[in-house]
């Protein structure tokens, strides 16, 4: 599409002059699109925009800065340079270089919105964002059964998305100390946000860190008691010591 462009370049590969975003719906990648869709606005301090200041957009040359899904199930993040106007069927945007074959644009959807074509800005942006967050890897069965059955280090570290009972933490952390392979029981830490509920000592199933999170790069090992002080500190505090800039992207 014209004036379209993938953001976080980290995510993309190149093949034969065509780009293609591999976050693929795999744990470790989607983690990372969740936490930098949910977290984007907080993160830069940009806000997102309302309804009504798009509307106040109309007819003027804008990038916006959209999510939604690829082909494949996976998550997407675009800069779409163009025109926004109002249509039979609600807002769109003309793209830039096009004069007909708008696009159909969701309110809901945008996370940011930039005066004129500003792609490159707008990928500073998300590139920003998304180092707030740290390299993964895939978080795999093999990986937990190597965890010991009993263990007083925390020597595992998974970042991803945690529900609660009534909103899901896209930044949370589990601490790992050991596996109980015959029950496939995690024992460790959690780390969550505060508007979310506690930081907390307790278990959660093998499998849902398996489907939900990916595993820490480059994460230090620390003793379970120190794990639990984290848990009495501020969120963002605790974040900053466990996701030194040394892991982070």
């Amino acid at each position: 599409m014209q004036g379209r462009t993938t953001l976080l370049s980290s995510w993309e590969e190149q093949h034969d002059g065509m780009f293609t975003i591999f976050s693929s719906g795999e744990p470790h990648t989607r983690a990372i699109y969740e936490a930098v869709i949910d977290r984007y606005n907080a993160v830069s301090g940009r806000a997102k925009p309302t309804e009504g200041e798009l509307y106040d957009l109309m007819n003027t040359k804008v990038t916006l800065v959209e999510y939604g899904t690829n082909m494949i199930g996976g998550g997407l993040l675009v800069a779409q340079e163009g025109k926004l106007f109002i249509g039979t069927r609600g807002m769109g945007i003309l793209p830039k270089g096009a004069r007909r074959k708008g696009v159909s644009v969701k309110p809901e959807k945008v996370l940011d919105v930039f005066r004129d074509y500003s792609t490159e800005e707008a990928a500073a942006v998300a590139d920003e964002v998304r180092a707030h967050f740290p390299t993964l890897r895939p978080l795999t069965q093999e990986r937990l059964d190597e965890l010991p059955s009993s263990s007083v280090t925390l020597s595992l570290c998974v970042f991803g998305s945690y529900r609660m009972p009534d909103s899901t933490a896209t930044d949370a952390l589990y601490l790992v100390s050991n596996y109980l392979r015959e029950d496939d029981i995690i024992e460790g830490v959690l780390l969550i946000r505060e508007e979310h509920g506690f930081s907390e000592s307790g278990s959660v199933w093998g499998r849902h860190l398996v489907n939900d999170f990916g595993e820490v790069v480059g994460y230090e090992p620390i003793s379970f008691s120190e794990g639990l002080k984290l848990c009495n500190v501020p969120f963002d505090e605790a974040y900053d010591r466990i996701i030194a800039s040394k892991v982070a992207a």
